[in-house]
């Protein structure tokens, strides 16, 4: 993950006032090894400098804190099998008119927005390009249909 990225998404979480420092507890960790959380290194790096964000900014996006990541499967009570069960949602709008989350795949991982247990639809192909398209409040991350 770019560097540069990361610190503009920092910054406009500050400028914003919703930036939430690190966890400093291992309660990253421990979710990675414990509960069945995964999470691409940029995310994990991510998680690593930001604990996500304390309210909506004004995109009207949280980013979910260490603490709040869930899978879709907890999230929905979708069954053990269901293909979309570990996707980790990390971020929703507007008090979860819909959210955000990473489906890991053979090819590596996508980001996809979800707008119901069953339905997802691909915004970002990286954490730097949903960040990209984060910052400049693009359209494509309201592509929920």
């Amino acid at each position: 993950m770019g560097l540069k990225n990361v610190f503009e998404l920092t910054n406009h979480w500050k400028r914003c006032g919703v930036y939430m420092p690190p966890d400093e507890f291992g309660l990253l960790d421990h979710r990675l090894r414990n509960e069945g959380i995964l999470l691409p290194q940029d995310f994990i790096d991510l998680y690593r400098v930001s604990n996500g964000t304390s309210d909506w900014d004004d995109s009207s996006i949280t980013f979910y804190g260490v603490g709040g990541l869930i899978t879709m499967g907890s999230r929905f009570s979708l069954p053990e099998n269901h293909s979309m069960q570990s996707v980790v949602i990390f971020a929703d709008y507007m008090d979860e008119s819909w959210w955000y989350g990473v489906n890991l795949n053979q090819e590596g991982y996508e980001i996809v927005i979800i707008s119901s247990g069953d339905k997802l639809n691909i915004v970002a192909r990286s954490l730097d390009e949903f960040i990209q398209l984060y910052l400049a409040d693009s359209d494509i991350l309201s592509n929920y249909i």
